[in-house]
């Protein structure tokens, strides 16, 4: 009889950004949840 044994594996990806306004890609995520919301975040910034 053979014995299996057994391993997991974990994967963690982190992600950094410096500045005021979120990259695109985040940009669009908000849109998604609140139509206009990208618009607030850069109009908020160009004051």
């Amino acid at each position: 009889m053979s014995k299996r044994k057994s391993h997991s594996v974990s994967i963690t990806q982190h992600k950094l950004t410096v500045g005021p306004i979120p990259p695109p890609e985040q940009l669009a995520r908000y849109n998604a949840i609140v139509p206009g919301f990208a618009e607030r975040i850069i109009s908020r910034w160009e004051e």
